[in-house]
């Protein structure tokens, strides 16, 4: 008897094992279902993707203590509702009706689920009325045919839309408050339940939105929110709900710029302007105009289109822009003039964005300023003053504010800083600060984040040992997690520390591992890491010829990813940063000996960057500017006079190669640099410059007299340099 009993537990337990086993192969978590996105090859594999994201969310677990608040706010609503028959007067705005006759089929709604049907239908007749002039207005016809779906509604479908309604305010509540994120899933979740009872398809894109906002703010999955997306989006500009088409297409933006897909994003962002513009009459339309608009600064930014940025500036000016959105403006303007060099320009628009966050109080933005100036000094070497600012924005750190991210780039910069001054106490106590902050990183995305962040500040330092033990952890989190184009990434800064520290065997092995996960991936851009990475590596080991075969690849899969982008301006600013990569074939033919190849192989890596056509007589032909052209050493020679000289060079952080060319031939040269001291020149060289207005405004003889002089003796020592 007791074995026959033993045996029926067993038997229990291998059936429920086998229970949650079919159950768990039969609903894929979100990692799962991100990996599959992500390496899907075909339309119709991501459609399959997306199918089972939606059933995920659909059979999401929903707590009983949730379900029970619904019913009692629902409840409560019922017999708090007061519902007048008076006939509405109709706006002569057709989306401010729009709004009076969503608010009528609610009171309607009430009614049924109380059993009032004779006001119920006396709603409805007048909700009917107004269907037909918003469907006019609005060129929709949406509005008709739901209206007579609710005049249908049995008072369980009645109930059942009431809680749907209120299960999505209680998410978007929870999500404006900072909750967990898996509270605003669970709302929406419980919507999407209820739906299934009474349709109304307005009512599911606001649900599809809060899942929308969770897979992208709170759990970084980019691929998935686009994912979604993509799918709502038509259905969203089919029955024009403009403003939920506006809002899922401004996070897609967004979590296509995450991506890198600036292209893409700023498309999106000026379609949801160009929407806000010929849309102003909707409520909330002008939030859109104001941010897609700011957003646009920042692409143009990064796409290198420096005019279209100003452009974009200067419209933004001309908005009644709040405070806040005011500061981000005076922070674009601030980055835009980073990136074309006009530093003290850069400094002014930064110190009007601090003075205008610190009088409206607005902590976050003078967090962000202060991050700003301390990264623009840095930037400078300007160390001191760098950290000045990074400790004030440090100092007004709270637990709520700011987030994770600029944390981390408050500590980066302050990490960076103390590195070069080689404080080397002050560099551990701010990675121990950094590390206790993991408690805060709210998701795996950002634990991940927050590990690979403190990898790069020990690479500043060159604790390549230490850094690599934590992009080993950050990548194995994000590849645990579905974040594979990430975790690919660390992987490549892996093998970038390994090749500091020598460890050629150990790189190779990562290389092989990873190139199937770049292809698979269609990731060019890892490709091209990978290909310059190897190519390092034979230069080192002294194989200079297998350094060459891969260098041409690397220049094949370059040329690969240069036809992806049409925009030319995108094309320079993604060149220049392949810049460094092909300068290494430079100095794999002068390991041979071969001058006049890497002569024109430094000629075909600044063309290919598009800094210098000089012989190419294309220099106002964007067309031809995306295609490398360098010539070859003859064909220069005979475009140079008899007394003209040509004059090339590339700096590595050790030496300095000149090639000097005139008609009688190719001279090369090569000097030994240190270029941390040479910096260090030029910036005792700039500082002493910066000082002397200063001198002038209390003017001494003598003191005037001695900065010259030893202005001179730093001026003349860089030139000798």
């Amino acid at each position: 008897m007791k074995k026959y009993i033993i045996g029926i537990i067993l038997a229990a337990i291998l059936a429920a094992v086998a229970l949650w086993w079919f159950k768990f192969k039969q609903e894929p978590t979100l990692v799962e279902l991100q990996k599959q996105y992500v390496l899907a090859k075909t339309e119709a594999e991501k459609n399959q993707v997306v199918d089972r994201l939606e059933q995920y969310y659909l059979n999401l677990a929903v707590p009983d203590s949730l379900c029970q608040r619904v019913d009692k706010e629902v409840a409560t609503q019922l017999d708090t509702t007061k519902i007048s028959l008076t006939a509405i007067v109709p706006d002569t705005n057709v989306y401010r009706l729009e709004g009076q006759l969503q608010s009528l089929l609610q009171k309607a709604v009430i009614a049924l689920a109380r059993d009032e049907n004779e006001t119920f239908q006396t709603l409805i007749g007048q909700a009917k009325n107004i269907a037909k002039t918003v469907d006019t207005g609005t060129q929709n016809h949406y509005w008709v045919p739901f209206v007579e779906e609710v005049g249908g509604f049995a008072r369980e479908q009645a109930l059942a839309w009431l809680k749907a309604k209120r299960a999505e305010r209680l998410a978007r509540f929870y999500g404006n408050n900072d909750s967990t994120f898996s509270e605003v899933e669970r709302c929406a979740s419980l919507g999407l339940k209820f739906l299934q009872q009474a349709k109304d398809e307005r009512l599911r894109l606001d649900l599809v939105q809060r899942f929308q906002w969770v897979l992208q703010l709170r759990r970084s999955m980019y691929d998935l929110s686009i994912a979604l997306t993509q799918k709502a989006l038509p259905q969203a500009d089919k029955i024009k709900y403009h403003l939920r088409a506006n809002g899922l297409m401004y996070l897609q933006a967004e979590a296509l710029s995450n991506l890198g897909q600036n292209q893409a994003a700023l498309s999106c962002y000026n379609k949801i302007f160009e929407t806000a513009e010929n849309l102003r009459l909707i409520d909330g339309m002008s939030w859109y105009t104001q941010n897609s608009l700011l957003r646009k600064v920042e692409i143009y930014r990064e796409l290198g289109e420096f005019e279209k940025a100003s452009i974009a500036c200067r419209e933004a000016e001309r908005l009644n822009l709040d405070s806040r959105e005011a500061s981000v403006l005076q922070i674009a303007k601030f980055n835009l003039l980073i990136e074309t060099a006009h530093y003290e320009q850069a400094e002014v628009e930064i110190k009007k964005a601090l003075a205008l966050a610190e009088s409206q109080g607005d902590i976050d933005n003078r967090i962000r300023c202060l991050i700003n100036l301390g990264a623009l000094y840095y930037q400078l070497t300007e160390y001191d003053l760098a950290l000045e600012y990074l400790k004030q924005a440090h100092v007004l750190f709270t637990p709520s504010t700011p987030s994770l991210s600029m944390r981390l780039l408050t500590f980066g910069n302050m990490a960076g800083t103390f590195a070069m001054k080689h404080d080397s106490v002050q560099f551990e106590k701010i990675i121990k600060e950094a590390q206790g902050y993991m408690r805060l990183a709210s998701s795996p995305y950002a634990q991940a984040q927050l590990l690979s962040s403190i990898g790069s500040f020990y690479e500043q330092a060159k604790k390549y040992k230490t850094a690599i033990e934590y992009k080993h952890k950050a990548d194995s989190m994000y590849y645990q997690h579905g974040f594979l184009r990430l975790a690919l990434a660390k992987r490549i800064d892996l093998v970038k520390y390994q090749i500091a520290l020598s460890q050629f065997s150990e790189a190779k092995a990562l290389l092989a591992e990873i190139e199937p996960l770049a292809k698979a991936l269609n990731d060019i851009d890892g490709l091209v890491n990978i290909y310059d990475k190897i190519a390092q590596i034979h230069y080192r080991e002294g194989n200079i010829a297998q350094a060459i075969e891969t260098s041409n690849r690397l220049r094949h899969e370059i040329e690969n990813m240069s036809t992806r982008f049409n925009n030319p301006d995108r094309l320079i600013a993604y060149r220049q940063k392949v810049y460094d990569c092909l300068k290494y074939a430079v100095l794999y033919e002068m390991a041979l000996q071969h001058q006049e190849a890497a002569f024109a192989r430094l000629d075909e890596a600044k063309a290919y960057t598009l800094k210098s056509r000089l012989f190419s007589g294309q220099a106002n032909n964007h067309d031809d500017e995306a295609k490398t052209d360098h010539r070859n050493l003859d064909f220069i020679k005979t475009k140079l006079h008899v007394k003209s000289l040509l004059i090339d060079y590339m700096i590595t952080p050790d030496t300095l190669y000149v090639f000097v060319l005139d008609q009688d031939g190719l001279q090369f040269l090569r000097k030994k640099i240190d270029i941390d001291a040479l910096r260090q020149t030029t910036n005792a060289y700039r500082d002493s410059i910066n000082k002397t207005p200063r001198l002038f405004q209390h003017y001494d003889a003598q003191e005037v007299e001695a900065h010259y002089a030893a202005t001179a003796a730093v001026g003349q020592k860089l030139y000798h340099d």
